[in-house]
């Protein structure tokens, strides 16, 4: 999978228009500010990147987050959550945590940290386990 290939995903037009992009690819880690174009996306740097084999990719903004990870077989594993799910679910099953990014990716930016929303749920042994998850940049 390449960042050309985007646009050819199921999921990808339910992405965020615009925010930030984090994406491991085989050699390299970026995090740059992006937008939706037609032929996918377009961040900073984009150019050197549209060959290099991606592994993972997170596409966010406030309030949503497009996940994209590659599977053994070059199988495609895409994800979309809302906000908007989290307001379903008991106050007390949501826990948000602060990360702060590393300087090296902060430069340009507005922001130093991410929030990640973690969502929460028991299992039918009554065990709380981790659900699922959503990055959002820091306040």
């Amino acid at each position: 999978m390449i960042i050309n290939d985007l646009k050819n995903t199921k999921k990808f037009h339910m992405a965020p228009k615009r925010g930030y992009i984090l994406a491991v690819f085989e050699d390299s880690v970026i995090f740059e500010r992006y937008q939706k174009t037609d032929d996918g996306i377009s961040f900073r740097g984009c150019e050197e990147k549209t060959a290099s084999p991606l592994t993972r990719m997170h596409l966010f903004d406030e309030t949503t987050e497009y996940r994209l990870m590659t599977a053994s077989g070059n199988r495609i594993i895409e994800h979309i959550v809302n906000e908007s799910e989290e307001q379903n679910l008991e106050p007390d099953l949501v826990y948000e945590d602060k990360m702060l990014i590393a300087e090296r990716f902060t430069e340009g930016h507005d922001i130093d940290s991410l929030r990640i929303i973690n969502r929460y749920r028991y299992t039918w042994f009554d065990t709380l386990t981790l659900d699922d998850y959503r990055i959002a940049p820091g306040r």
